[in-house]
């Protein structure tokens, strides 16, 4: 249960309280030194309010208060179990895991997020995903060691989308019924050439079909709209996926260079209003990476560094659709990504441990022309940080037998992230910010108590940002809380 942190001036009530429970199983039946099963199972509700929306001024840059309507909501029930098998043999190991998830949830949003009476969506999904995944694999320190699996999976999903238009004295129903399927093959080996290098090598292949029938039915002023049911055309997606990384290990140092390819397949829309617009392309990545992995000043620390390299062919990206009600996914030409990233922590010392981590990402679009007018090459990427920093201290005091907890430790997590835009054409920018996060666990043998404070600096920044009918919302972050937790284990 939480009352949430923000308040909708019109309605004067929370926006963003949240009701949830779960409950999770898990089983163990080991038959034998060779055979075993294993069934997780798990159920989660959630009643949610939402959402934390308002309208940004960006000639003030200032946020002003959440004031619309008509209370908005998402409810979410999830089901999901896994039954795996798996039998050892002498130097080898044949594992089996068989899954099925349900979901169903309702969105019901004040679209506009004003207080004015002009739109407003429900969107009801049912989605049923059966997957199965079995795997070969070598097992123990051999000269060469490899695998070999087998994916699939068959998922369907039905969906309405209602949608009111007060203005317009209009409503109207979409009704999506989407069935996607896929199988994957995969393999990877890795060679000890010598005590020094190794080669690891592998690829996957991936085919997935997916298609949809949509039907509309709507009314305006009273009258029927035209009704339409369509089938629309089988979308496939297939891509053989290669990666090879090559290492090489001195004492305890370790050097790689590694390549790799990756893709998200294409699919439709759910929300769209030109025809051109219904489906959008996979995406390819090709990705390169070199680094090293090393301990330092006689072992106290251990430091890692990696510069990569990506280049993304077709990248998906989120576009507001031309009356500005919803958003759907479209795909620039071509787009990069390059940095370097940092860590280095402490190896434990009187029960203090200590991490720090540094990222630097440089990503821009270098091709994505819509028309004559609209020209987005060279622009950054949406959504991406150039600049990430995390230290992060934590110390744990062992007390003796006859206090009460076993041990305390304390815990506390600076983190910062640099600029970021959020539109592909870099108008709407974030500004770096940090926070400061801390923790305080008593123990007790199954018992644990948390004392906790998130954004103890009380940071004030954009969690998300976005522009729709000719405005911009904005969802300010969670501010300075505290809070308690109690676990058990048994």
């Amino acid at each position: 249960h939480n009352d949430g942190y923000y308040t909708n001036r019109f309605l004067n009530r929370n926006v963003d309280n949240i009701e949830s429970f779960g409950i999770r199983n898990r089983l163990n039946f080991k038959v034998s030194d060779q055979v075993s099963f294993e069934n997780i199972a798990s159920f989660d509700n959630s009643e949610q309010g939402g959402y934390p929306y308002a309208v940004y001024d960006k000639e003030a840059k200032k946020l002003n208060d959440i004031n619309y309507n008509q209370p908005s909501s998402y409810n979410r029930k999830l089901f999901s179990d896994a039954l795996k098998f798996k039998y050892a043999g002498t130097n080898w190991t044949l594992s089996n895991t068989l899954s099925y998830q349900y979901l169903d949830d309702v969105q019901k949003i004040d679209q506009d997020f004003t207080e004015a009476q002009l739109y407003f969506v429900r969107q009801y999904q049912q989605q049923h995903m059966i997957a199965n995944e079995a795997v070969l694999n070598s097992s123990g320190n051999n000269r060469i060691n490899w695998l070999f699996g087998l994916f699939g999976f068959l998922q369907y999903s039905d969906s309405d989308v209602d949608v009111d238009v007060y203005a317009s004295d209009m409503w109207y129903l979409k009704t999506y019924g989407l069935d996607t399927k896929g199988l994957a093959v995969f393999n990877q080996a890795k060679f000890h050439l010598d005590d020094h290098w190794t080669i690891t090598a592998g690829w996957r292949f991936d085919y997935e079909a997916s298609d949809m029938a949509y039907t509309y039915n709507g009314t305006r002023a009273g009258n029927n709209l035209a009704a339409q049911d369509t089938l629309y055309p089988k979308l496939k997606d297939h891509v053989f996926l290669p990666k090879v990384t090559l290492g090489y290990r001195l004492n305890k140092t370790n050097l790689y260079a590694s390549y790799s390819s990756g893709y998200k397949p294409g699919g439709y829309n759910s929300t769209f209003e030109l025809p051109e617009h219904l489906m959008f392309k996979n995406e390819t990545s090709f990705n390169f990476e070199a680094g090293v992995k090393t301990p330092l000043f006689d072992n106290l620390f251990f430091s890692e560094l990696a510069l990569f390299y990506t280049r993304l062919r077709d990248q998906q990206i989120y576009r507001t659709v031309p009356s500005g009600r919803g958003s759907y996914l479209d795909n620039s030409g071509l787009s990069e990504n390059k940095g370097v990233e940092f860590s280095l922590k402490n190896r434990a010392w009187h029960g203090l441990e200590g991490i720090i981590s540094y990222g630097y990402t440089h990503s821009k679009i270098l091709e994505y022309v819509l028309n004559e007018n609209t020209n987005y090459n060279n622009n950054f990427t949406p959504y991406i940080p150039r600049h990430t920093f995390a230290a992060q201290l934590t110390k744990t005091f062992y007390l003796n037998r006859t206090a009460f907890f076993e041990s305390v430790r304390l815990n506390a997590l600076f983190q910062q992230n640099g600029t970021l835009y959020w539109d592909l054409i870099n108008s709407l920018q974030e500004d770096r910010y940090q926070m400061l996060n801390a923790n305080v666990s008593f123990v007790k043998k199954n018992l644990q108590l948390d004392v906790w404070g998130k954004n103890l600096t009380n940071s004030k920044y954009y969690a998300f940002l976005f522009e729709a009918l000719g405005n911009a919302y904005a969802q300010e972050a969670k501010p300075l809380h505290i809070g308690m937790s109690i676990s058990v284990k048994f």
